[in-house]
């Protein structure tokens, strides 16, 4: 059985009281958990894509060169 090391759960465009209930209840989680989910708002869409999928993966609505 294979088990991928690497893979996270990306959310984009999540709203701004998600990320802050997310700050709120981190410290309850343990580090291997936090590790597994990257929440984006709005305003770091790309930035945070583009840490994890090829700028020519990401479709042109969220910043990439996909078309």
């Amino acid at each position: 059985m294979m088990f991928c090391i690497c893979c996270v759960k990306l959310f984009i465009n999540v709203p701004w009281w998600y990320v802050a209930y997310n700050r709120m209840i981190s410290p309850f989680l343990t580090q291997r958990t936090k590790s597994k989910f990257v929440f984006a708002g709005p305003t770091k869409t790309a930035e945070t894509l583009f840490r994890y999928i090829a700028p020519e993966q990401v479709p042109v609505q969220y910043g990439g060169l996909s078309r």
